[in-house]
């Protein structure tokens, strides 16, 4: 045994927060948010709200215990809130919709010993739940629920005159069956995410005080974690999350759909899209998708200027990009309309947005006097055609431009907000797969009618209305000012403001553009262009094609479909059938027929790689500029065995750790086996050390010296054809968990509070002189400029 002082200073910001609900919507004790119900009208007494973007859902595997509790607001702050808790009834139903707990009545769920009664015993969580093996005391007596269903519980309230509360306090700890709080691999002191809603109603009960201090990890449709926190002062507010912004898709502009727009945008189940956690979800639930690193080209026609690769060092290669050649046609003697292309090449599939400043005033507008190009990209080449015409279709004349483009972008994620007179600023990361990727946060206020500080004072001057560019990094503010004339909404004053990134978001901010015209090129510019396309099927089985591989791989200035595609090569191996007959070189097929075409291996034992040349005609009856491939795959995946998850001391590496790999119709010892780290500054891609040959490999993790932190580790095996990833996490302990305000202000109260299963003391120090040895230090006196430190003392085995 062995006694290990821990030692850390209160302005590193560490994450902290076990158990679920007010530990993370008020870290500190002088936050306030609340969680609200019976916001949306039209609930009768007697019918518990049961919309689905108002639960909140709880998952629960069989045999499985949610641990609950809370305390209703009695405060009636802004006429708003029931006073009453015999007012206010609620149940529990599991994932069937059938209650297994309830109806029951707010003051008898007190009576019976349930409530919270404080801030710190919501904080501290339910008495008798077990925390990286030591037994909570000191917190609420809870509610606990046995799951006999695997799947989402949910909690449903409904109110006796249909007015909208609120709960101060609010906690659900899941554990297993022995009372063990489920957390995630490497973060033995706080929960995993298990607590989720589609739309979070919150109040922080003032326009001025008490900003918004939580963290939200949203899950995208595609598998992302990505983590956000507003600064805002709010009264009331509904957090929600989608992929697209304020108004879906029947708006064709990429960022007209979505600017902030005057008014509610927020209601309704066709707005809240995303899963919303307080905590990081629980990797054994919502597991993140599994991505090779992305790699991605872009070419301006033929002339490359954008190479990235998330493995290299650097991550761009050095292109210029400051003046890159679109040219028309030859003039005089060509008869074609004008078109270029940005050729993009990625290894994954992703979407891009090109924005072009044709006016020349610095920024994309929506007035049409420039041009935004948005397209879905699939694996492979992708062809994204510009006509030379802005948004509103005027010719685009010879000269230097400049344009802003995310050339590959994945896992967008928008965050329309109504109502929230102030914001302060936003911070966001990306959890998981990847968190090395830099986000960048976009918005577009210019709908709104009156916008910043209308009598010339420098209250909004560091505002700025609109941001569209890549890696341009702008604070996000806005503020409502009283004593504005008239009835129009101002700001964030009863307006969906929309802010949002992407998980992966490659290109550049400042692209120069030159257009001008080619000496010698005469390209039909009314005709589309096709990319390349993958098909991948197991052995012994025959490829079936689906029109929607080829209708993404069809690029037309005019947006036209694809009318026709023809066959203008056979594959080398195999056999190419339409409707069960072999296909000739040259035969056309329409496209409602495509589903008729199919590909046969040569023989059962065939796996391999072979492909064919196509075209596309569009309903105008044009031939697409150019012909590419279309890949078949036969294939069965390699394979890896799992990797146990690591817990290292500071300035240490893993043992080796051995794993197994395989391949059914590939030598193992011609197996590529690589490694990545989803967070290089803490385990560089360099310090995953490969070994071993033939099936019996090994793996190697070395952190970076003097940090504790953690990574999700990748390790991919490739057999030339499929790849195939395992994931481990990599977790630099002692795990000490911190919370509280690192810096405030002189003259405000200062909360600390620290959390290290099986700590023996505590000792916080203020400039040397020790002032609590509590888990939990409050400061109510005036704070004066200083230091604290906190040294924790744990025996551990050796």
């Amino acid at each position: 045994m062995k006694r290990l002082l821990l030692t850390l200073f209160t302005f590193l910001a560490i994450n902290a927060f076990a158990q679920e609900g007010t530990k993370q919507l008020m870290p500190n004790a002088n936050d306030r948010l609340y969680i609200e119900f019976n916001v949306f009208a039209g609930n009768n007494f007697g019918l518990f709200n049961s919309s689905e973007e108002e639960r909140i859902n709880i998952y629960l595997n069989a045999g499985e215990k949610m641990h609950l509790g809370f305390k209703m607001n009695r405060n009636n702050y802004g006429g708003n809130v029931a006073i009453d808790p015999y007012w206010v009834r609620f149940q529990v139903k599991d994932p069937n919709g059938n209650v297994v707990y309830g109806p029951a009545w707010l003051d008898e769920f007190e009576d019976d010993g349930y409530v919270i009664n404080s801030y710190t015993e919501a904080i501290t969580g339910p008495n008798g739940a077990i925390l990286n093996g030591s037994v909570i005391a000191g917190g609420y007596n809870p509610l606990v629920i046995d799951a006999a269903l695997t799947g989402n519980y949910y909690i449903e309230f409904d109110h006796y005159n249909d007015r909208r509360f609120a709960l101060e306090f609010f906690d659900v700890t899941v554990t297993d069956a022995s009372n063990n709080v489920v957390t995630n691999p490497g973060e033995p002191n706080k929960s995993a995410g298990r607590l989720w809603s589609y739309a979070w109603q919150l109040s922080n009960t003032s326009f001025t005080e008490y900003p918004v201090n939580a963290h939200f990890y949203v899950f995208t449709e595609d598998e992302f974690v990505n983590k956000v926190n507003f600064q805002m002062y709010p009264f009331s507010f509904i957090f929600l999350a989608n992929h697209f912004g304020v108004t879906t898709y029947t708006e064709e502009n990429y960022i007209r759909r979505t600017q902030s727009q005057e008014g509610d945008q927020t209601g309704g189940e066709d707005v809240a899209e995303y899963r919303i956690f307080l905590n990081d979800p629980d990797r054994s639930v919502w597991p993140n998708t599994l991505l090779a690193p992305p790699r991605v080209q872009v070419w301006a026609e033929e002339e490359l200027f954008m190479d990235y690769n998330y493995n290299r060092d650097p991550l761009y290669e050095d292109l210029d990009y400051s003046a890159v050649v679109l040219e028309k046609n030859r003039p005089n003697d060509c008869p074609h309309e004008d078109v270029t292309f940005f050729k993009i090449e990625a290894n994954m599939d992703g979407f891009t947005a090109i924005l072009i400043d044709i006016d020349g005033d610095g920024e994309y507008s929506t007035g049409g006097s420039d041009r935004v190009i948005y397209r879905e990209l699939k694996k492979g080449l992708n062809y994204i055609l510009w006509d030379f015409k802005t948004d509103a279709g005027a010719q685009v004349a010879n000269g230097n431009y400049s344009a802003s483009a995310t050339f590959f972008g994945r896992g967008p994620a928008h965050f329309p907000l109504y109502d929230v007179e102030q914001l302060d600023g936003i911070t966001t990361s990306a959890i998981r797969p990847f968190n090395k990727l830099n986000t960048t946060i976009y918005w577009d206020d210019t709908n709104i009618s009156q916008w910043g500080d209308m009598d010339g004072g420098d209250l909004m001057d560091e505002t700025q209305q609109k941001q569209l560019k890549v890696e341009e990094h702008v604070p996000r503010t806005w503020m409502y000012k009283d004593g504005w004339s008239g009835n129009t909404p101002h700001n964030g004053e009863s307006n969906t403001m929309n802010t949002w990134f992407n998980a992966i978001d490659l290109g550049y901010g400042d692209i120069g553009i030159v257009v001008q015209e080619s000496t010698t090129k005469c390209v039909d510019g009314s005709a589309p262009y096709v990319g390349d396309v993958y098909l991948e099927g197991p052995k012994d089985q025959d490829i079936v094609f689906d029109v929607e591989d080829f209708d993404y791989k069809f690029f037309h200035p005019a947006e036209l479909p694809l009318s026709t595609m023809q066959i203008l090569s056979l594959p080398t191996e195999g056999t190419l059938l339409y409707s069960g007959s072999p296909v000739v070189v040259g035969q056309e097929i329409a496209r409602t027929n495509i589903g008729n075409l199919s590909y046969t291996p040569p023989t059962a034992e065939y796996h391999g790689k072979t492909s064919f040349e196509w075209r596309g005609r569009d309903s105008n009856g044009n031939w697409s500029n150019n012909q590419e491939n279309v890949y078949l795959i036969i294939n069965t995946p390699p394979t890896i065995s799992p990797i146990d998850d690591q817990v290292l001391c500071t300035n240490s590496n893993t043992d080796v750790i051995d794993i197994t790999v395989n391949d059914a119709e590939t030598p193992a010892d011609e197996l590529i086996v690589t490694g990545f780290s989803a967070n290089p500054d803490f385990v560089p891609h360099t310090g995953i050390s490969i070994g071993g040959s033939g099936q019996n490999r090994t793996v190697t993790v070395t952190p970076v010296a003097n940090k504790s932190g953690r990574a999700i580790i990748y390790i991919m095996v490739d057999d030339g054809l499929s790849q195939v990833i395992q994931q481990f996490a990599v977790t630099v302990s002692p795990s000490l968990e911190f919370s509280g305000d690192t810096i405030v202000c002189l003259g405000e109260d200062l909360f600390l509070m620290a959390d290290e299963a099986g700590a023996d003391s505590y000792e916080w120090s203020y400039n040397g002189t020790v002032m609590s040895t509590e888990r939990i230090v409050e400061q109510t006196a005036p704070v004066s400029v200083g230091t604290w430190t906190l040294t924790i003392t744990k025996t551990i085995d050796e």
